[in-house]
């Protein structure tokens, strides 16, 4: 494993690093050159990089392995989501790179030996990436620094007091600890942000019946039609039984099945071939974008767990993907986003997520259709304030 991990391409890696490196702004050039720093002075640092869909942090994160990968140094990137970390060079899930366990308690550590390949990797490592940090829970990072300090008290003593063991780590994410984006020169766009930002923190609607209604801009209000499409009865975990493609449709992967190769929970192809057991399929987001692939059929087990028995199905892990969930979504900058509310949002900062996805005010058009609204141009928003507060 730590073969692999300094089998660099360095020229390449110096090229894409000399062609990007100038084109950071001003932020990104003060946070790149401290953690570059940190790196080269041999000190430990712990960073947050937060921002906007679309404010470049993968951006960033590219640059920095770039740089580092490109002298021999080990970086590892990881994220909370499979279909981000396919956004990262060489990105894998935190979970899977550290072995980190699904249930965590105070006291839970990382799954690694202590004499295997990846806890060498560990060790060496420069520099540690870790995308949409906010969507993890608390005790993840718990679990990630006791495992450092005990694999880095083996290199120095100090180490066991130090935040991840003296590593150099960045967690990245809209953590929204700042009031707006960056600076621009087009009201249109600082209009845009701050009503996103003011959704996102609560401050933006109307109180009704203990629940926060956002009005939303008529320019970005899509007709309601006339007979929505029903609802299809389906067991959660599982792609439909029955499964109807055709060359050409776009589907989304339901399942990781090879991270490393592109193919996680939430990637997105385009079917190209159909077989009896397999379907062939384009790549057409993520870092793997353009790469043939094969999907076999797989065991399938649902994720209910009001169902009182166990089964399982098998099925190719994939569904018809015209569009994706919510918190598909997350880590994504897109350039047109289409948002249908059949339902009002159910969780903290769901409806944050979902416009944030978007550059700009043209690239957004929502469809609301709930038949509980009394007002068609509203919708409700739920915000806990108490994560923000800095106290």
């Amino acid at each position: 494993m730590l073969l692999c991990e300094l089998q660099y391409d360095t020229i390449s890696l110096t090229r894409e690093h000399d062609a990007n490196v100038s084109k950071l702004n001003e932020e990104q050039r003060v946070v790149y050159d401290k953690i570059i720093d940190c790196v080269s002075n041999k000190r430990h640092g712990f960073f947050f990089v937060y921002g906007f869909g679309g404010t470049g942090k993968t951006f960033l994160y590219r640059v920095l392995s770039a740089r580092l990968q490109s002298e021999k140094k080990i970086v590892i990137n990881v994220a909370s989501s499979g279909i981000a970390s396919l956004l990262l060079p060489g990105g894998k899930t935190a979970h899977s790179m550290f072995n980190i366990s699904v249930e965590l308690t105070e006291d839970t550590v990382c799954q690694i030996k202590k004499d295997s390949p990846k806890v060498e990797v560990v060790r060496l490592a420069d520099l540690i990436i870790w995308d949409e940090a906010p969507m993890s829970n608390k005790l993840a990072f718990e679990v990630l620094d006791r495992t450092l300090r005990d694999i880095m008290v083996s290199v120095s003593d100090r180490n066991k007091n130090l935040p991840f063991g003296g590593k150099v780590v960045i967690l990245g994410g809209d953590f929204r600890l700042a009031s707006g984006l960056e600076q621009s020169t087009a009201q249109e766009l600082r209009s845009f942000s701050d009503w996103i930002l003011h959704i996102g923190e609560g401050l933006c609607g109307t109180l009704v019946n203990d629940k926060l209604l956002v009005d939303i801009p008529s320019d970005l209000i899509i007709p309601v039609l006339e007979n929505p499409v029903e609802d299809i009865i389906r067991c959660s975990g599982l792609p439909n039984h029955s499964l109807k493609l055709k060359i050409g449709v776009p589907i989304i992967l339901l399942r990781n099945v090879d991270p490393a190769g592109g193919l996680c929970n939430g990637t997105r192809l385009v079917v190209r071939d159909l077989g009896t057991n397999v379907i062939g399929a384009d790549i057409v987001s993520g870092s793997n974008v353009g790469d043939k692939v094969f999907i076999t059929r797989m065991n399938l087990i649902p994720s209910d767990t009001v169902i009182p028995f166990k089964f399982q199905h098998r099925q190719f892990p994939v569904s018809l993907s015209f569009a994706m969930t919510i918190n598909k979504s997350q880590g994504q900058t897109l350039s047109t986003v289409g948002l249908f509310l059949r339902r009002p949002v159910f969780c903290h900062d769901q409806l944050y997520v979902a416009l944030s996805r978007v550059r700009n005010r043209n690239g957004l058009k929502i469809l609301l259709y709930d038949e509980g609204l009394v007002d068609p141009t509203r919708t409700e928003n739920i915000v806990f304030k108490e994560v923000f507060d800095k106290k």
